[in-house]
Parts: structure tokens; C-alpha cells; sequence
């Protein structure tokens, strides 16, 4: 049906119903194409019209989103005229030879209506002229118009001022730094505090590799090689989720082996949990080494200080401007993946317990991780103080709780049936599986034990055979080979005919699994059998990039659904286009996450080493997890 045909119809079921203004808009812009006035020609032009290749899956046309908006002409008889994009679904059905691979129950047309016209009063008429036109029986027409922009609120305003007051200091400081420098005055650091010159400098400064035990310097190779691996998989997914002119190529695309090395790529997650274990257990080993004790009321300030406020802006960024910043026809829908439930759970995400308060409702969704971070840093004290006091005795505890977090893994997976695809993700299987502390500490536990073994061997150089050397990188190897043939098997459109049992073994044991070979790794490449491995991860170009990990980390996602959700029309997949736009994607997100640290979190790291040198009496030690607190050259 074509977009006259159906504006012509419109207006005519509408006046059966009511005469107001959107009808008499709808008879203006009927008479004025017939008329063949250009603006009313544009706005029947910006319609969708029915998707073609549909036998290749395709459900989409988006229309011309920004020419229906760009429409505005004044009647004298009906006002002015402003055009509005709504997303229409139409809806078929099986008879039809349609299949609904998006999940849309029909096919989505871009549409223009005059802006007087709301969704209710569209949606019946709709229905009854598809109906009517494609003889079918359906109870509904989806109709999804955009909206206005909501009038500034408090969070908007608590966000300009925050914001404000950030630029105020960022301001202040950068001068105060260059004027003191410049004029050779004594500086007060405390001042330099927001210095873009400062933090400049701290960001980009790189220590050359010595090979100390005193540093894990394999690690920023590692940290940006984990977290490349998991922005490239959240880039796919995007896509996945676009409209597509081809989505059945999908089907082809998961039964190629090739795929298994984007569909594995949650795991780098626990690639962050090991290191976050091994990082938590080294610090606080040399902390009481040095003290003897461990002044926990201190430990978990600062860390909630070194992760909350580059996260706190994030938030306050996201409720209040995030929003505004994009439009499109999806991006309704696309920028509710990271907006939708900040406004009712930001103190969850800040207090980092959502994974079990809102599992299903997660302010920016990829935020999980910190949850589980912070939670287990919280117990932290509680296992390596006996671990430092004790010894090796204490491991065995640590052996049974992966063991138990393996097994209430299994459980879940078994009593509920659940499946390890990514394509059959759900709620509850994040809620139940995914999220929870106690089914993903187990990786972290592999870090922890690495951290007491780097620890305890660190003033007494180890010899290992090379036989022995040679046997735990085929293993590690071997294991990284399982895992990626694991994900191409639960990941293949024919992954259901594996038994539950299969998928509960394999998502039981990758976790862990992954996380005991990259821990080798580390361990290798820190004793001195990492050969060209531990070049390659201990250049000193990783170190930079290696900085601005937690920013990456916690902007990509946002960054890549502004993207997606900004799009104009129907995408094609391969793998070359979706490399491609994975590269749009890592380079603003690197771009956005260098002015993320400069802003947030190397000052926040600044002010925490001055308030732990307040404390102390003595400068904070440096560890592998944080900026240095003081500016050299």
C-alpha cells in the first residue's frame, strides 16, 4: 500500500470517530500532494515503503527520519503542520510465508504523521485499514512515535551543576599549573589537583619494563588485549540487534568456526575478575608485610573512592544529557539500554549491589561487573589476612569456595534448563547464572591464589624445568583451545540438540578454567619463562591504554548504542563491515575515555592518594591498579 493510498484512507476512518485537528492535518496533507506541492510530496516521500528482502529476513524500512522531521508549513486553515516519525508495525503471520526473525511480530515501516497526532489516535485506524488491505485478522498495530524531550528536571540540573562546577575546577587548576610553572613559583600539588596538563602526564608517562619483582608488568598488555576482546563482542551484539537486510546470514554465520572467536568473548570478563583478585591479594599482602595489619575502614574507601566517581558521572551524565544527545528511528528504544533504569536504581549501581537488588533492571547494564568487583574486595580481608597469617593452609578454604561457586553454577544451570548460548540469553539466566557474586568468584579465587604465589616467590627466584615450563603453556594453550571449541559448539544453530547437561559442564568450567590459563601466563611471564609472550605484554606501549581500561570499560557500551541507535537505515552484515564499524566504535570510545580520566578519574586518584598520605603520614605505595599520586618531570 502506498503512502497516498493509506493518508487518503486515514483521514476517512479517522472522521468516523472524531473530527479534530490531527484528522483535518491529515486531509491538508492529502490535498496539498495531490496538489503536488513539495512539502507534502516530502512528507508521503519520507515513508518506508515495504521492506524488500524479506526472503532474506529483512522487516525493515526505516523511511527518512530526518526529512519527515525537517517538515514545517503554516495553514491558514489548519495551523502549522510539523511532521512526526513513527516506527509501525505491521503485523503477518505464518500463512504468509513470513517468518518473524526479529521477534517484531510484523513488519516495521517508518511513517510521517502531523505532530498533533498522538499514538492512540493513529493506532486504531491503522489497524482497521491493515486489516482491511491485507485481509487479515490482527488485534493490534505497533506504533512507536518519538517524543518530545523531557523538560529539565533535577536530575538535569543537578547535572549541569556538577558538571559546571568540574570545568570550574578543571579551569582553575590547568592555569594555576602553567602560570606557577611558567613564573618558576613554588605550587601547592593539592591545587594541580584537575590540571589537564598534570594529568596529561600522568596518563601517557611509561615507566621503562626492568623486570622488578616488585611490578606484574605482563598485565596492561593483557588488560587492553581483555578489554578490546570484550568491546569487539558488544559491538557484534549491536549489531546483531540492528534491523538487518539479512539476518538469516546469522544462521550461516554462527556455524562458521570463525564466529566462536566473537561469540566466546564474555569471558574476557573473568580475565578482569583474575586480575582484580591477583591485584587485591598483592597489594594488601605487601600492606601487611609493611604494617602487620590492614586498616580496612581505609582499604574500602579507597576503593570506593578510586571507583566511584568516574562511575557517579557516568550516571549523572546518562539521566541527565544522554537522552538528548542522540535521535534516530531506534533510538527510542536503542538508548533505553543504558538510560532506562538510572533514574529508579542509581543508588543500587553506586552502593554496587544491583546484582542482586535490580538484576533484571541494571542501571548501564555492563555495570554488573563492579557489583561483583566491589563485593568481593569487600571480603577480601577476611581470607588474606588468615592466607598471610597462616600460609598455604588457608588455600584449601579458598580451593572449596571455587569449588562451591562451580557447583551452584551447575545447579542453576541444570535445575532451570538453561542454555549457554548467547543467542538464547535471558533475565533469567542473567539474574540466576550471569550476574550473582557466588556463580563468577570463582575466577577471581584463581587470581587471589596466583597473587600469594607471586607473593611468596617474589625474594626467592624459582627454577622450573623446562620440560615443566614447556607442559603449562601447551596446557594453557589447550585450555584456550577448549574453551573457543566450547563456545563454537553451544553457539552453533544446532547447539540445542546438545543435552542440558553439556551446557551446564561447559559454562561451569570455562570460567575458572579461562581464568587458571591466563594465570599461568602472568605466572610465566613474571618468573622469566615467557619468552616472547612477556615481551609482547610487557612493552611499554600497553601502559597508556592499559590507564584508561576502567574508562573504556564503562564507556564503550554507551558509546556503541548512541551509534546504533542513532542509525538512519537497515544495515548489511558481514564481518568486514562489522570489523569495520567496530573500529568507528573503539576509536570515539578512546577519544571519549581519554577526556573521561583526564576529568574524573586521575584527579579522584590524585585526591585519594592525598587524603591516604594524610592518614598514613607517609607517601601511598604505588600498585599496579592505580595512578601515581604525585608528577614527575
Amino acid at each position: 500500500m502506498s503512502p497516498l493510498v493509506l493518508l487518503t484512507l486515514l483521514p476517512l476512518v479517522l472522521a468516523q470517530q472524531r473530527q479534530d485537528l490531527c484528522t483535518a492535518q491529515l486531509e491538508e496533507i492529502v490535498a496539498a500532494s495531490s496538489a503536488g506541492e513539495p512539502w507534502a510530496l516530502a512528507v508521503l516521500d519520507s515513508w518506508g515503503r515495504w521492506p524488500s528482502g524479506q526472503f532474506s529476513g529483512n522487516q525493515f524500512d526505516l523511511g527518512a527520519y530526518d526529512q519527515c522531521r525537517r517538515q514545517s508549513i503554516f495553514s491558514d486553515s489548519v495551523g502549522r503542520i510539523e511532521g512526526r516519525y513513527c516506527l509501525v508495525v505491521v503485523p503477518r503471520n505464518s500463512s504468509e510465508n513470513f517468518v518473524d526473525v526479529r521477534g517484531i511480530g510484523g513488519v516495521a515501516v517508518g511513517m510521517c504523521f502531523p505532530k498533533v497526532c498522538s499514538e492512540e489516535q493513529l493506532s486504531e485506524p491503522l489497524l482497521a485499514i491493515v486489516n482491511s488491505s491485507f485481509n487479515i485478522a490482527a488485534d493490534y498495530v505497533g506504533i512507536k512515535c518519538e517524543q518530545e524531550p523531557d523538560r529539565p528536571g533535577a536530575a538535569r540540573t543537578t547535572a549541569i551543576t556538577v558538571f559546571a562546577m568540574i570545568a570550574t575546577l578543571v579551569i582553575f587548576s590547568t592555569v594555576y599549573d602553567f602560570v606557577t610553572r611558567y613564573f618558576a613559583q613554588k605550587r601547592e600539588v593539592l591545587w594541580t589537583t584537575f590540571s589537564l596538563r598534570r594529568n596529561w602526564l600522568q596518563l601517557t608517562r611509561v615507566r621503562p619494563s626492568t623486570g622488578s619483582s616488585e611490578s606484574i608488568e605482563c598485565i596492561h598488555g593483557i588488560r587492553v588485549l581483555a578489554i578490546s576482546w570484550i568491546m569487539l563482542w558488544h559491538s557484534y551484539s549491536l549489531t546483531f540487534l540492528a534491523p538487518l537486510i539479512n539476518p538469516y546470514t546469522l544462521s550461516d554465520w554462527r556455524s562458521s568456526f570463525h564466529s566462536a572467536m566473537i561469540t566466546i568473548g564474555p569471558i574476557s570478563v573473568d580475565t578482569f575478575f583474575m586480575l582484580s583478585g591477583l591485584l587485591t591479594c598483592w597489594s594488601l599482602l605487601k600492606e601487611l608485610d609493611r604494617n602487620s595489619k590492614l586498616n580496612v575502614p581505609l582499604l574500602y574507601l579507597h576503593r570506593y573512592l578510586r571507583l566511584t566517581p568516574v562511575f557517579a558521572a557516568l550516571i549523572l551524565f546518562t539521566v541527565g544529557f544522554y537522552q538528548r544527545i542522540g535521535d534516530g528511528p531506534l533510538w527510542p528504544v536503542q538508548q533505553q539500554f543504558t538510560t532506562g533504569n538510572c533514574e529508579q536504581y542509581w543508588w543500587s549501581a553506586l552502593l554496587y549491589v544491583q546484582n542482586y537488588v535490580n538484576p533484571n533492571q541494571l542501571c548501564i547494564g555492563h555495570s554488573w561487573y563492579l557489583s561483583v568487583d566491589m563485593q568481593l574486595f569487600l571480603l577480601s580481608p577476611l581470607i588474606i589476612y588468615p592466607l598471610w597469617r597462616w600460609g598455604p593452609r588457608v588455600l584449601i578454604a579458598v580451593a572449596v569456595l571455587i569449588l562451591a561457586s562451580m557447583g551452584c553454577l551447575l545447579s542453576v544451570f541444570l535445575v532451570n534448563d538453561l542454555r549457554a548460548s548467547v543467542a538464547e540469553a535471558s533475565l533469567l539466566r542473567d539474574r540466576l547464572a550471569y550476574l550473582p557474586t557466588h556463580t563468577r568468584m570463582g575466577a577471581w579465587f584463581v587470581g587471589l591464589i596466583l597473587g600469594y604465589v607471586l607473593h611468596r616467590i617474589k625474594r626467592k627466584p624459582i627454577q622450573i624445568p623446562t620440560i615443566y615450563a614447556t607442559l603449562g603453556w601447551l596446557t594453557s594453550l589447550a585450555i584456550m583451545i577448549a574453551c573457543l571449541v566450547g563456545a563454537y559448539g553451544t553457539n552453533h544453530p544446532n547447539s540445542h540438540q546438545n543435552g542440558f547437561l553439556v551446557d551446564a559442564l561447559y559454562e561451569t568450567g570455562r570460567h575458572v578454567l579461562w581464568a587458571c590459563s591466563v594465570a599461568w601466563i602472568i605466572f610465566a611471564c613474571t618468573t622469566g619463562y615467557g619468552g616472547p609472550i612477556n615481551t609482547l605484554l610487557s612493552a611499554t606501549y600497553w601502559q597508556p591504554f592499559g590507564k584508561l581500561s576502567y574508562c573504556l570499560y564503562l564507556l564503550h557500551l554507551p558509546m556503541q548504542v548512541l551509534l546504533t541507535g542513532t542509525q538512519r537505515t537497515v544495515r548489511h552484515f558481514s564481518d568486514l563491515e562489522a570489523i569495520h564499524a567496530f573500529g568507528g566504535d573503539a576509536s570515539l570510545t578512546v577519544l571519549a575515555s581519554v577526556g573521561w580520566t583526564l576529568l574524573f578519574e586521575v584527579p579522584f586518584a590524585n585526591l585519594d592518594g592525598s587524603l591516604r598520605k594524610v592518614v598514613r603520614k607517609k607517601p601511598a605505595s604505588r600498585t599496579n591498579e592505580e595512578f601515581t599520586s604525585e608528577e614527575r618531570g
